[in-house]
């Protein structure tokens, strides 16, 4: 489709040390706080702003949205938590998926699990052999407008990406910024 990203099959994008500081600057809205804090504001949010989508991308922030229960949600999540593995939330879902995405690389494979996640309906999650944190790029690159993607920030909170085409395009150019491996 015409303004979509594209992917190649067997090719990889890697960060480099200048994204990866680019990336610590949170790309929505930072929520600060206790997870009991955060999740009363997740719950007034949602309520408010009734997003077409809520992609949630981490571990802690899939299970706390699992929580309050958003529809037709998707949980991207690894199975660890700063570096500790924990078991995977109790979601419910109609469908759920598996991929392949090494530290600090975006796969075209992970990718393309993510916008066949996004094209189905009802609850999806995707379970990440690797790391998930690069998973919010394509989450918002692929969301439709006015979704919301949620992801934790470390040590910081909870960051909420309303999907607009600004924050769409500032992401596909980091991603096409990152350095391109087969």
């Amino acid at each position: 489709m015409a303004g979509e990203l594209w992917y190649m099959v067997g090719v990889r994008r890697r960060l480099t040390a200048k994204l990866r500081a680019e990336l610590k600057k949170p790309y929505g809205e930072l929520i600060r706080g206790e997870e009991g804090h955060v999740e009363k504001v997740l719950r007034e949010k949602l309520a408010v702003w009734k997003p077409r989508r809520v992609i949630a991308v981490g571990d802690k922030v899939s299970e706390t949205l699992a929580a309050i229960n958003p529809r037709s949600g998707i949980y991207i999540y690894d199975g660890v938590t700063k570096r500790v593995k924990i078991p995977f939330p109790k979601i419910p879902a109609v469908r759920c998926m598996d991929v392949e995405n090494p530290a600090g690389t975006l796969t075209d494979e992970a990718m393309r699990v993510v916008r066949e996640a996004l094209r189905s309906e009802g609850t999806v999650y995707i379970s990440v052999r690797g790391e998930e944190d690069l998973l919010t790029l394509a989450a918002v690159a692929y969301a439709p407008l006015k979704a919301l993607v949620i992801y934790g920030q470390p040590d910081e909170g909870v960051v909420v990406v309303k999907v607009n085409r600004r924050v769409k395009s500032q992401v596909k150019k980091l991603i096409d910024e990152m350095e391109m491996e087969s």
